[in-house]
């Protein structure tokens, strides 16, 4: 259990830590990194290569809960049409907290995207069977992540 907490949050953190970086804009692109900012999930731009490697196209980069056989989970999605890949499973909740420049909590779903500049994300996962005579364990992990270029 805290094996996948781990591996899930910094999977999370990396990519939007990325948010709007090295990003290929265009008359259509919307202001900001962030699409969406909901309070149990967010959606953001993440653009591909490095000055190593050519440059890929951006895409919107989802990450949120979704059920699948009853059990909550924690997914990415990276394409408009596609479904969530899981990252976690036994996942109980998933919170992000947006904060603007000056360290003021912006409320969710947050309006003013581009006013985002630090996140706050708390993941709860619990294990998978239940131990005798206490129940599942749980494991509650936070981070805090500043996206390199949230207003780009």
């Amino acid at each position: 259990m805290q094996q996948r907490a781990r591996t899930a949050m910094d999977r999370m953190v990396r990519e939007i830590r990325m948010a709007g970086h090295r990003p290929t804009r265009s008359a259509t692109s919307p202001p900001g990194a962030f699409l969406a900012a909901n309070a149990d999930s967010v959606q953001f731009i993440l653009a591909g290569g490095d000055d190593s490697h050519a440059r890929q196209e951006a895409k919107a980069v989802t990450y949120g809960l979704f059920s699948r056989e009853g059990i909550q989970l924690l997914g990415r999605k990276a394409a408009a049409g596609d479904g969530y890949q899981t990252i976690a499973d036994h996942v109980q909740a998933l919170r992000f907290t947006y904060y603007d420049s000056e360290g003021n909590i912006l409320a969710a779903p947050v309006a003013a995207r581009s006013q985002i500049r630090h996140i706050q994300v708390t993941l709860t996962l619990r294990t998978v069977n239940p131990e005798p005579g206490r129940g599942h364990r749980t494991i509650i992990l936070d981070s805090y992540v500043t996206p390199i270029n949230p207003c780009w």
